[in-house]
């Protein structure tokens, strides 16, 4: 991902949220044969990051893994 298209997403309005490691922000998700959400880390910090991370199905909860924790999207808060 290049510097622009990192702030391209850094601007664009937010999906959802967790509160978890410092804020992170879901900006977008991408379908297609694997499934992928663009997010920002530390959203509620000065050291923002911009991550495209796969989206994992269980079998009964959907996630993301970002910094080794699991976020589930059923505690996503939807804006």
């Amino acid at each position: 991902m290049t510097k622009s298209e990192k702030q391209n997403y850094l601007n664009k309005k937010s999906v959802g949220y967790w509160s978890a490691c410092s804020g992170v922000e879901v900006k977008e998700i991408i379908y297609g044969i694997n499934d992928y959400a663009v997010i920002v880390t530390g959203a509620w910090s000065s050291n923002k990051s911009v991550h495209r991370v796969k989206i994992y199905y269980g079998n009964k909860r959907d996630y993301i893994n970002i910094h080794g924790y699991r976020l589930y999207f059923d505690e996503c808060i939807r804006m």
